[in-house]
């Protein structure tokens, strides 16, 4: 079934949002995107083409069972309390969605997106796609869960939810 035109825009200005708050650092309105009960997941690689199935039981890059989680690395970060992270670097998200799918509780999304992170005199880039979990309230969508799937072969930076 394919997606209206009119919610295929909302999810796209919802993007847009995401990828500001995270560019001009403003965590509070990023956190605001994410249902208390979140999931936020970026798997790590078991190998070459196959991504770990369990962030419980397996390695992952970063795993937060719910949004406590992620407000307890924004804490962090505001106290300094982030010895890798005393130097944010500047961000610029890209995002473009490729798949949308209306559920009975809301919406599946599939995204590519590039990051290109500057510290002090070096850029990186990093990239991917992310899968979603939306679900409407009355001020438009939230975040029930994002899976981020990091496809670079080699990160040379520090990676952190800012950079993906």
């Amino acid at each position: 079934m394919s997606v209206p035109a009119d919610i295929w825009n909302s999810v796209v200005q919802f993007l847009g949002t995401e990828a500001i708050a995270l560019d001009d650092r403003d965590w509070d309105r990023w956190l605001a995107l994410y249902t208390r009960d979140c999931t936020y997941w970026l798997p790590a690689w078991r190998s070459n083409g196959e991504l770990v199935e369990d962030p419980k039981t397996e390695l992952s890059l970063i795993y937060y069972a719910n949004r406590i989680g992620l407000e307890g690395r924004v804490f962090r970060l505001r106290t300094g309390r982030v010895a890798s992270a005393q130097v944010l670097p500047r961000t610029a998200h890209l995002i473009q969605p490729v798949a949308m799918e209306l559920t009975e509780t809301g919406l599946r999304l599939r995204t590519s997106w590039t990051v290109n992170s500057v510290y002090e005199s070096r850029t990186a880039t990093h990239f991917g796609h992310a899968f979603y979990e939306l679900i409407g309230d009355a001020s438009g969508w939230l975040i029930r869960s994002k899976k981020t799937v990091l496809l670079n072969d080699r990160i040379h930076e520090v990676l952190d939810f800012y950079n993906v």
